[in-house]
């Protein structure tokens, strides 16, 4: 039997499989475009710098919405009608709404508090009202508990000991092991 965290560690492994495998593929693809480049690049030199049939005009029209650099269509055109100098100013104008979104998030993330306000739960021990809220959450545990009947007394008291003794058995280095 395998135990935790060995069994999680094989899932992990085995579930970067795909991936690795993925990247390994797409990788032998962009090798065997780079090799056909380097091949037409090659015939191109023994042809005496021309490719066979230069001198044809193409018989695709390429849309004016193509990107240079990628050579896919441009989902957005936005910057294609724009100057350098509008560009520049946009790109100014988007930067400006970031950090002043920024600000505000980071002004959101203090909590408004009032004068005397904590954020610490009565939960925690070091809360002023800590005693008071342990009063309060132990009158609702033992309400709800006189409302069980015996049969449900039971099954809760045989859940609290299971969980008890799956705890003790983790805490002694039995990882895995049942009630």
């Amino acid at each position: 039997m395998i135990d935790d965290s060995r069994f999680h560690e094989i899932a992990g492994i085995l579930a970067e499989i795909p991936g690795v495998q993925r990247s390994i593929d797409q990788l032998q693809r962009y090798k065997e475009q780079l090799q056909a480049r380097v091949e037409e690049l090659r015939s191109e030199g023994q042809h005496g710098g021309k490719r066979q049939g230069a001198g044809r005009p193409t018989t695709k029209k390429r849309a004016d919405n193509i990107s240079v650099k990628t050579g896919r269509p441009v989902t957005d055109p936005f910057w294609a009608h724009m100057s350098a100098k509008e560009r520049s100013e946009e790109m100014r104008r988007r930067q400006a709404k970031g950090r002043a979104k920024q600000l505000a998030n980071e002004q959101a993330e203090a909590p408004k508090l009032r004068p005397g306000q904590t954020t610490n739960h009565p939960r925690n021990p070091d809360h002023p009202g800590h005693a008071a809220w342990i009063e309060k959450m132990t009158a609702i545990q033992k309400a709800r508990y006189a409302a069980l009947s015996p049969r449900q007394r039971k099954e809760q008291a045989a859940k609290m000991l299971a969980g008890r003794q799956a705890q003790m058995a983790r805490v002694n280095g039995q990882a895995g092991a049942q009630p």
